[in-house]
């Protein structure tokens, strides 16, 4: 790089950033599917997206059935909602191992070590110490959710029709070559 002699000109090329101007009737899932990224990942690179409301469950509801119904994770509505973050305690047996308390317990092993930082880096399959007390999550993928509770969850579901004329960023294709000049 050059330092530009005093009053010489100077020309500035910017990539653009990937932006995209919502038209009419635009949603989520619509442009994640044309543009091949996720909800999720649309909402992270968007911060204006990442609002919350409110809403009051219904039976049926558990944490997988929410997180599916407004396009998230299970992870992101238990993170939302500290009341589903409670937990009870198991003291294991003889010869219990991670991967065996959470086959056991319907968990996956991730949510079991999310829940037992302390054991993060235990090899799931060596046994832990018998009388080891572990934290198991109460609310599991399709524990049912009491009705008429108040929960957070993401305020712009992947149906949502989004304002148009307004803009959001689009995630860096990973896949596609970033030209650094036209072609001739």
């Amino acid at each position: 790089m050059e330092q530009p002699l005093l009053g010489e000109a100077i020309q500035l090329v910017l990539r653009p950033h990937s932006v995209l101007v919502l038209r009419a009737g635009d949603t989520l899932n619509m442009i994640a599917e044309r543009y091949g990224t996720t909800v999720a990942t649309l909402r992270r690179s968007n911060p204006q997206l990442e609002s919350t409301q409110t809403i009051t469950s219904i039976e049926g509801d558990s944490l997988a059935v929410l997180a599916g119904r407004h396009g998230t994770t299970e992870a992101k509505v238990r993170s939302l909602n500290p009341v589903l973050q409670q937990s009870e305690t198991y003291v294991t047996a003889e010869d219990d191992t991670l991967s065996s308390v959470a086959a056991e317990q319907n968990l996956t092993l991730s949510l079991l070590r999310e829940f037992n930082l302390e054991l993060s880096s235990w090899p799931s399959e060596e046994p832990l110490p018998p009388g080891t007390t572990l934290l198991l999550p109460v609310y599991r993928s399709t524990t049912p959710i009491p009705l008429g509770m108040q929960l957070l969850v993401p305020g712009y579901l992947p149906s949502t029709q989004l304002p148009a004329g307004e803009w959001i960023y689009l995630p860096a294709r990973r896949s596609a070559p970033v030209l650094e000049e036209l072609p001739a």
